[in-house]
């Protein structure tokens, strides 16, 4: 088993934002041949120019400063584009960088997401599959 698991929440410089700048990512889940995971951003607020339907800002889903005391701010886990990557760059990065990994999802939080993220546009459902989120 390796060091990265679903619900970890990694704080990473990420270069597919702009300005690219550093993010907490969150991994929903690993891929059943252990190469990749899908991974979604926190950010501090709804960005409203981006998200402008109501379907857009309810996949952001809010989590309270209070239980995860690395935020700033009560923040949304932005579930309208989720992002594939390298599990083994992940593990390099925690690897080297240990204070990078800031801490898991309550599991009642990944839950949630997983069940919203079914409802996404954004991810289709060989997706799904692929990292798990079909029992």
């Amino acid at each position: 088993m390796g060091i990265i698991k679903a619900g970890d929440i990694i704080h990473i410089f990420v270069k597919n934002t702009k300005p690219p700048k550093e993010k907490f990512i969150i991994v929903l889940g690993i891929d059943g041949s252990n190469v990749s995971v899908l991974t979604v951003f926190i950010n501090s607020k709804i960005n409203t120019n981006v998200y402008r339907t109501q379907y857009q800002q309810d996949l952001c889903y809010k989590i309270k400063q209070s239980d995860y005391p690395f935020l700033t701010y009560d923040s949304y886990i932005d579930l309208n584009a989720p992002f594939e990557r390298s599990k083994n760059d992940l593990e390099w990065l925690v690897n080297n960088r240990p204070d990078a990994k800031k801490g898991s999802l309550k599991s009642e939080h990944l839950e949630d997401c997983i069940r919203l993220i079914h409802t996404s546009r954004a991810i289709k459902g060989k997706t799904c599959k692929k990292f798990g989120f079909f029992n």
